[in-house]
């Protein structure tokens, strides 16, 4: 699957507040998904992390650093940065802004292994490469792509669905109702 086709559930999913038509925006993209180890990335994209919260890795991405990415990759003036971050609120929606290329799109596995790739660098000079890093991978997406992804690198996603919600979804893509919903439940329960 592509990014921009997971960007597309995740802005779909962003304008609903009923959990019903989230559950049926969740069925079909987890029906999308194209193979077992992508509906694993997929899982953990939509709850805005990397790898299980027992497994606590973390990108270590703060709004500072995101400001400086989007500096980094968009050629923008870090005054004018801050300012468009003042007015609307959440450093997704300004890289969506300052993006002024279609881009090249990824994978949701290349921008997944990419994404833990950065939460895996450690040391002297993480900061810096981390920041260069990532405005690497921004400048290969699209204004939507990077609105979401830099939200997931942030770790506020904002897309209004928990735990449940996803089972619910998994249920209904692969069992046509929520019939299955007690035996994800269950297996999530044993496997954390």
């Amino acid at each position: 699957m592509r990014l921009s086709q997971l960007a597309d559930y995740f802005e779909q999913l962003e304008s609903l507040t009923s959990r019903d038509a989230m559950v049926g925006v969740l069925a079909n993209l987890f029906a999308a998904s194209e193979s077992s180890e992508e509906m694993q990335k997929l899982v953990y994209l939509c709850e805005g992390r990397l790898r299980p919260a027992y497994e606590s890795v973390e990108l270590g991405i703060n709004e500072q650093l995101a400001a400086q990415a989007i500096v980094e990759a968009t050629g923008n003036e870090v005054r004018k940065t801050k300012e468009l971050y003042k007015a609307i609120g959440d450093y997704g929606s300004v890289v969506e802004r300052l993006i002024t290329w279609s881009g090249e799109g990824l994978t949701v596995t290349e921008a997944y292994e990419a994404l833990l790739d950065l939460a895996s660098i450690t040391g002297k000079g993480s900061i810096d490469a981390k920041v260069s890093g990532l405005a690497r991978l921004i400048k290969k997406l699209s204004p939507k792509e990077a609105r979401y992804l830099l939200r997931v690198a942030l770790g506020r996603l904002r897309l209004g669905i928990g735990d449940p919600t996803i089972m619910t979804g998994l249920a209904v893509a692969y069992g046509n109702s929520e019939s299955l919903r007690s035996q994800i439940e269950n297996a999530y329960n044993l496997c954390g």
